[in-house]
C-alpha cells in the first residue's frame, strides 16, 4: 500500500476552476411537417405579409379552384409586378417536384404578371440533388425576368428566428417551442398572451355562447308568428350594409376670381378671411387653406379594415346592434365572411360589451364597475361563470378587440360619462382596437372626442340590399311550408322569386314605402306584414302602430280561431295586455335603464300599475302580482314584443317598440302631465322618437298646438345640443303628417329653411334638409318646399361672386340683406367672401347687423 505522505497536498484542496455549465442548445429548425395543410399555408401568408416591401398580400382562390401554380400573391412597393408564392406541404419534395412546380407556374397566367416566385416547402432543399434542381429552375425563370426564391424549412426557420416573428412561433407551434427555438427570455414576453390551445378554446366556447345569446336577443322578426318555424339565425339573414364615410381633407382653394377652373367645394375655411373686410384695397389671396368634407359610400367590410378605433352612427332601426353582433360572431367563426375585416383583425380576440350594463353597474355598484367587473357580471347573468377565466385572460391579451354596443344607451348622463372615460383609459393604456355604436343624438350629447376615431354613418339600404333581405325571409317562409325534398326545386325557387319581385314592386309604387324600406328595421316590419298578408303601412309610426296592433290583437285572435278556441281570457283582454306593456315601456323610458330591466323589477312595476286606481286596473295585491307575471309571459312567449337579455333580465324586441309604446302610455295621461314631459325632454335625443310618436297618436289639434308652443319656449334656454334636437323635432312636426295647424307648420317651415341655409354646423343643416324634403308629401307645405328646392337646385349660376360684389352698390333693403346672408353661407368658398364684403359695405354702421355678425363670428 502506498504511503499516504507521498500524495501531494494540493490534492486535498478544493477545486479551483468550475466546469462550464452544460449548454442547452436552442433548436434550429421547426417541425413544419406537423402543421396541417391549411396551417402551413396560413403561416406562409403571415410571413409574406411581414416582408418589408409588401403593401398587400392575400390568398389566391380557395381549395378546389384552379390556382395556376400559385397560392398567395402580393403587391410590393418597389415593383409594378406581383410576388407570388406556392406552398408545398408534401413528402419527398425532390428534383422532379421542384421542376413540376415551376413548370405549372410557367404555364399559368401569373407568369407574365410576376417578377418573383417563392417556393415554400416543409422540407429542406439543401441536399445536393435538390439544390442542383432548384438552381436549374432559377436559370429557367431568370430568362423570363423572374426571380425564384426558396422558402424551404431552413429558410422558414431563419425567418421565424427573427424576434419580430416569435409570436408566429407561439401561434403555430406552441409556447414550449418558443422556449426551445427562441429562448426562455422570449417566453416571458408572451406570458400575458393566450396559448394556441387557449385561443382555440376561447374561439370555440365564446363563439357558441355569443351565437346562442345574440340569436335569442335578435330573432330578426317577432317570434310570435314564426315560433313553429325554424327561425333564421343572424348569420343566415345578415345583409352587409354600407357606411357613409365623411372625411375632412385639407386642400388649397386656388384663384377665387371668376373663370378659374381650379375651384373646390368647401364646408369650412381655416383662414380668418373676414378680418378687415372693409379694407377694399386689400388684395384677394390667390390660395387659401381649405378644409373639404368628402362623403363616400363604402362597404362596411372595407371600412372596418382601415382603422383601429371605429365608431358607427345610425338612426333607430339602422342595424347597429345586429352589425356588431354579426361582427363578433364572424371573427370567431372558422370561415369568416368579412374578408377584409378578418385580414385586419382575424387574429384578435373579440369581446362584446353592452354599454347600458356598464352604466347601470356604475350606478348600482360604483366600486365594482371596471370593464372586467361588468363582463364578469354579464356572463354571470347567463349562469356562464365558467367562461370568465378564459375571458379574463383575453382581456389581458394584447390581441383583444373590444366591441361596445350602444354608447347612447345609459343609466344617466353622469354614469355614461364615467363609463366613457373608463373605456377611453382602458383602450389607450393597452393600445387595443375598439368598435362602438351609437345613435347620432346620444353621440353628440356625450361629446365623445373623435380625433383618434374613424366615424361613419350607417347608410340607407340600397335596392339590392332590400331585395336580398326580402328574398332571405320569403325563402325561409316558403321552405317551412314545403317538405325537405321540395325546397330546391325550380317551382319553389320560382315562388320565392315571384314573392320577392311582387314585394319590391309594391315598394316601388309608393314613395312612402320606398323611404321606409331604406331602414332595415322598418323593412323587416314591411316584410312581416307581407308574410301575414296584411296591407303595408306608409309611415314609420304607422308601421310601429300596425305591428304592435297585429302582435297584441290580430295575431292572438288568429291563433284562437285556428285552434277553434272562441272564448277569450276572462281576466286579461288584448287591450289590457297592451296597456300594461305600454306602462312598462314608459317606465323604462323614464328611468334610463338602457332598455333592459330585471324581471323582478318589471313585475314590481306592473304590480304598481295593476293596483293603480287612476291609470291602471285597481286590482288587489294577490291578483296584481299573479297577472303581472302572466303579462310578462304573454309579452315574451305569445306576442314576441319582449325578449330575454339574460336569465334575469328582459327588454323589448327593439328599442323603437319601447319608445313607441312609451308614447302610447303617455297619450293616456292628462294634458298637463304630457306637457310636463315634453317640457323636460324635448331637447333629449333619447326621447325624440317617443315625442314624435306622441304627436302621431294625438288627435286633438289644440293639444298639438300646446305641445308646439311649449317646445318653442324651451328653445331659448336650451343648450346648443338641445337646441339642435328641438330644431329637428319642430321640423318633423312641420314637414310630417302630424296634424299641425297650417299656420304653425308654415311658420316652423320658414324657420327651418333659414337654419338650412344659414346654420352654423353642416351636419345639422343636412339633417334638417332631409326632414324638409319629407314635406313634399304633405299638403300644407309641399308647394313651399318645391319652391325652395327650385332655389337650391340645380345651381345654374355657380360663380356668383361678381353678383354679390355688384350688390354692394344697391339700395339697402331687407331682401338684399337676406340674399347676402345666404351668400355668406353659400357652399362655395369663392362666393362667401364677396357676399361678406358686400354685406359689410352695405350695412356699414348698422348696429343690428353688426351684433348679428358678432354672434355669428364662427362663420360658416
Amino acid at each position: 500500500m502506498a504511503d499516504l505522505k507521498s500524495i501531494p497536498t494540493w490534492m486535498d484542496m478544493p477545486a479551483t476552476v468550475a466546469v462550464s455549465p452544460p449548454v442547452d442548445s436552442l433548436k434550429q429548425s421547426l417541425p413544419f411537417g406537423e402543421l396541417s395543410w391549411d396551417n402551413f399555408e396560413r403561416l406562409c401568408l403571415r410571413l409574406a405579409r411581414r416582408e418589408a416591401d409588401v403593401e398587400s398580400c392575400q390568398l389566391y382562390g380557395v381549395r378546389g379552384d384552379k390556382q395556376e401554380g400559385i397560392d398567395i400573391f402580393a403587391r410590393t412597393g418597389t415593383s409594378v409586378k406581383y410576388r407570388v408564392y406556392q406552398c408545398k406541404r408534401e413528402e419527398k419534395f425532390g428534383a422532379a417536384k421542384i421542376k413540376k412546380a415551376v413548370a405549372k407556374f410557367s404555364e399559368g397566367t401569373w407568369k407574365d404578371k410576376s417578377d418573383t416566385f417563392v417556393l415554400c416547402t416543409k422540407e429542406s432543399l439543401q441536399s445536393q440533388q435538390r439544390c442542383d434542381a432548384f438552381e436549374e429552375q432559377v436559370e429557367v425563370l431568370k430568362r423570363d425576368g423572374i426571380t425564384l426564391v426558396s422558402w424551404d424549412s431552413n429558410q422558414l426557420s431563419m425567418e421565424l428566428k427573427k424576434p419580430c416573428n416569435h409570436d408566429l412561433v407561439d401561434e403555430f407551434f406552441g409556447r414550449e417551442w418558443v422556449r426551445l427555438f427562441c429562448g426562455k427570455d422570449f417566453v416571458e414576453h408572451l406570458t400575458r398572451r393566450l396559448t394556441t390551445q387557449q385561443v382555440a378554446t376561447f374561439r370555440s366556447r365564446l363563439g357558441e355562447f355569443y351565437r346562442r345569446v345574440f340569436n335569442t336577443h335578435d330573432p330578426g322578426l317577432p317570434k310570435s308568428e314564426l315560433s313553429a318555424r325554424a327561425v333564421l339565425a343572424i348569420e343566415q339573414r345578415f345583409v352587409f350594409p354600407d357606411v357613409i364615410d365623411r372625411r375632412s381633407v385639407v386642400a388649397n382653394a386656388m384663384d377665387t376670381s371668376p373663370g378659374s377652373d381650379q375651384l373646390l367645394q368647401t364646408d369650412a375655411v381655416s383662414t380668418h378671411y373676414f378680418d378687415n373686410l372693409r379694407d377694399q384695397s386689400r388684395p384677394m389671396r390667390k390660395e387659401s387653406s381649405v378644409i373639404r368634407t368628402v362623403a363616400e359610400r363604402t362597404a362596411i367590410d372595407r371600412w372596418l379594415a382601415t382603422g383601429e378605433k371605429a365608431l358607427l352612427l345610425g338612426v333607430p332601426g339602422s342595424g347597429k346592434s345586429t352589425l356588431l353582433r354579426f361582427l363578433t360572431m364572424d371573427l370567431l367563426d372558422s370561415t369568416p365572411r368579412m374578408q377584409h375585416t378578418c385580414r385586419h383583425w382575424g387574429r384578435h380576440l373579440p369581446v362584446w360589451l353592452p354599454f347600458a350594463l356598464w352604466t347601470k353597474t356604475i350606478a348600482n355598484r360604483p366600486n365594482e364597475s371596471s370593464l372586467s367587473d361588468v363582463l364578469r357580471l354579464w356572463l354571470s347573468s347567463f349562469d356562464e361563470d365558467r367562461l370568465w377565466p378564459i375571458v379574463e385572460a383575453a382581456i389581458n391579451d394584447d390581441r383583444l378587440l373590444l366591441i361596445v354596443d350602444g354608447l347612447d344607451e345609459w343609466e344617466s348622463e353622469e354614469t355614461a360619462g364615467i363609463a366613457l372615460n373608463k373605456l377611453q383609459v382602458f383602450v389607450e393604456q393597452r393600445n387595443i382596437p375598439v368598435v362602438a355604436s351609437s345613435r347620432p343624438g346620444g353621440f353628440r350629447k356625450l361629446g365623445i372626442p373623435t380625433d383618434q376615431w374613424q366615424v361613419a354613418d350607417l347608410a340607407d339600404f340600397s335596392t339590392d340590399q332590400q331585395r336580398q333581405l326580402a328574398a332571405t325571409w320569403f325563402a325561409q317562409s316558403q321552405n317551412t311550408t314545403v317538405d325537405h325534398h321540395s325546397r330546391n326545386t325550380d317551382d319553389n325557387v320560382d315562388r320565392i322569386t315571384f314573392e320577392t319581385d311582387s314585394f319590391m314592386a309594391e315598394l316601388e309604387r309608393s314613395f312612402d314605402l320606398r323611404e321606409l324600406a331604406k331602414v332595415p328595421l322598418l323593412l323587416l316590419l314591411l316584410i312581416y306584414h307581407r308574410l301575414q298578408r296584411s296591407s303595408l303601412p306608409n309611415g314609420r309610426f304607422k308601421a310601429y302602430e300596425s305591428i304592435v296592433t297585429h302582435l297584441i290583437e290580430t295575431h292572438p285572435h288568429r291563433r284562437r280561431v285556428a285552434a277553434t278556441v272562441h272564448n277569450v281570457d276572462p281576466e286579461l283582454s288584448d287591450d289590457d295586455v297592451g296597456r300594461a306593456l305600454a306602462f312598462v315601456a314608459y317606465h323604462l323610458q323614464c328611468h334610463d335603464t338602457g332598455g333592459v330591466v330585471d324581471i323582478q323589477d318589471a313585475i314590481s312595476v306592473l304590480e304598481k300599475f295593476m293596483r293603480d286606481e287612476h291609470h291602471g286596473f285597481g286590482l288587489s295585491h294577490p291578483d296584481s302580482r299573479r297577472l303581472s307575471r302572466r303579462i310578462l309571459d304573454i309579452g315574451e312567449g305569445s306576442i314576441g314584443l319582449l325578449v330575454r337579455r339574460s336569465n334575469h333580465e328582459i327588454a323589448f324586441f327593439h328599442r323603437s317598440f319601447q319608445e313607441y309604446l312609451a308614447a302610447v302610455h303617455l297619450c293616456e295621461l292628462s294634458l298637463a302631465e304630457q306637457i310636463s314631459v315634453i317640457k323636460e325632454q324635448s331637447g333629449n335625443p333619447q326621447w325624440h322618437e317617443t315625442i314624435m310618436s306622441l304627436f302621431h297618436l294625438t288627435r286633438r289639434s289644440q293639444d298639438l298646438k300646446s305641445f308646439v308652443e311649449i317646445i318653442e319656449e324651451q328653445y331659448a334656454t336650451a343648450t346648443v345640443f338641445e337646441q339642435m334636437e328641438i330644431e329637428a323635432v319642430l321640423a318633423e312636426i312641420a314637414f310630417g303628417s302630424f296634424g299641425c295647424s297650417p299656420g304653425d307648420a308654415q311658420q316652423i317651415a320658414e324657420s327651418t329653411f333659414t337654419r338650412i341655409e344659414r346654420g352654423d354646423w353642416m351636419p345639422q343643416r343636412e339633417r334638417l334638409l332631409r326632414i324638409a324634403l319629407e314635406g313634399c308629401r304633405t299638403t300644407v307645405v309641399k308647394e313651399r318646399v318645391k319652391q325652395k328646392i327650385t332655389q337650391w337646385f340645380p345651381c345654374r349660376l355657380k360663380l356668383r361672386g361678381e353678383v354679390y360684389t355688384a350688390m354692394s352698390d344697391w339700395s339697402y333693403s331687407n331682401e338684399v340683406i337676406q340674399c347676402l346672408w345666404s351668400g355668406i353661407y353659400d357652399d362655395e368658398f369663392f362666393n362667401q367672401r364677396p357676399a361678406a364684403k358686400a354685406l359689410c359695405k352695405l350695412a356699414d354702421g348698422n348696429q343690428q347687423i353688426g351684433d348679428e355678425c358678432w354672434l355669428r363670428k364662427s362663420w360658416p
